[in-house]
């Protein structure tokens, strides 16, 4: 699944469009033979969100509106799902395992060095970025 949002209509002219997101975040996923299933796309509405989440399938791409329940004591987030895990000696999974892991530390580190030098920076990194 793929996310690409826009919080301010400057977004669509400097380089950080909705349609340049996709590019790359499609460019992403096919050198790491991920599938893409769907595209979920936000723009600058402004809204207030709620809990609800839409919930998208092969079988119903548009999705359905759902209510999550409430994520129970280590499990919150990636830092408390991490540290929880490891106190209980079970295994790191998900979202903060090794592999997902460093496909997000990549992202994370390509946005840092795009703000340091003020232009974008593309996906994957090699070793002249950093």
């Amino acid at each position: 699944m793929l996310y690409t949002r826009v919080s301010s209509q400057q977004q669509e002219v400097d380089g950080t469009s909705l349609d340049t997101q996709r590019a790359r975040c499609e460019a992403f996923a096919a050198e790491r033979d991920y599938q893409v299933i769907g595209v979920f796309t936000d723009t600058y509405t402004g809204a207030v969100r709620t809990g609800l989440i839409r919930h998208l399938t092969r079988d119903n791409p548009d999705g359905e509106l759902i209510e999550p329940p409430e994520l129970p004591d280590g499990e919150r987030n990636a830092t408390e799902f991490f540290l929880a895990h490891l106190a209980a000696e079970r295994p790191i999974t998900g979202l903060v395992s090794l592999e997902v892991g460093r496909d997000t530390q990549e992202i994370l580190e390509a946005g840092l060095i795009a703000a340091r030098a003020g232009h974008e920076t593309s996906l994957p990194l090699d070793d002249r970025a950093n």
